[in-house]
C-alpha cells in the first residue's frame, strides 16, 4: 500500500487527511505525522498502519488531557479520573487489530495510557500538585474564607 495524499484538513489546521491507495484511512494530527515522517509515495504495511493509528489513538487522548487542564489546575487524580471516563476512542478499530494478534491488548491499553499521559503531563509541569495545594489553599482562605478543616477535608477529596 502506498500513501497517496496528504492533505491539510479545513476545519482543523493541526490535523491532515491521510490517503493510502486514493482511499481515505483516517485524520491524523500533525505531531503524529512527523513522529512518522509520512510523506506522499511512502510505502506502508498494515503494521505501520496500525503503529500511526495507535499513536493517533494516544495523541488524541493527551489532547483531551491539555484541553481538561485548560480550564484551570488540576490534581493528578483529578486527570487520572478524566482520563478514566474517558470513552475508549477508536475502540473498534484497536480491537479489530489485537483481533488479529489473538491478546487482549484494548483491555490493558487504557490503564498504560493513562500512567503515560499523566507522567508527560508532569515532565511538561503541566501537573503539580504542590502548587496546586498552594493555590487551592491560599485561594479558599483568602477568598472563600474557608477554615483549615474544611480546607483539608476538601484537599483530601482531591488526592492531596
Amino acid at each position: 500500500m502506498i500513501i497517496s495524499k496528504i492533505e491539510r484538513q479545513k476545519k482543523d489546521k493541526q490535523r491532515y487527511s491521510l490517503y493510502v491507495d486514493d482511499q481515505f484511512l483516517l485524520g491524523i494530527n500533525e505531531a503524529v505525522l512527523i513522529h512518522f515522517a509520512l510523506h506522499k509515495g511512502q510505502e506502508v504495511t498494515d503494521e505501520y498502519l496500525a503503529k500511526i493509528k495507535e499513536a493517533e489513538y494516544h495523541q488524541k487522548i493527551y489532547t483531551k488531557a491539555i484541553h481538561y487542564i485548560s480550564y484551570g489546575l488540576r490534581t493528578i487524580k483529578e486527570m487520572r479520573d478524566y482520563l478514566a471516563k474517558i470513552p475508549a476512542l477508536n475502540a473498534e478499530e484497536l480491537r479489530s487489530e489485537a483481533d488479529k494478534e489473538g491478546s487482549d491488548e484494548v483491555a490493558q491499553i487504557d490503564e498504560s495510557l493513562i500512567s503515560d499521559i499523566i507522567e508527560r503531563l508532569l515532565r511538561q509541569q503541566y501537573l503539580n500538585d504542590l502548587i496546586y495545594g498552594q493555590s487551592y489553599v491560599r485561594t479558599s482562605a483568602l477568598l472563600n474564607r474557608k477554615g483549615p478543616t474544611l480546607i483539608q477535608n476538601e484537599l483530601v477529596k482531591k488526592g492531596l
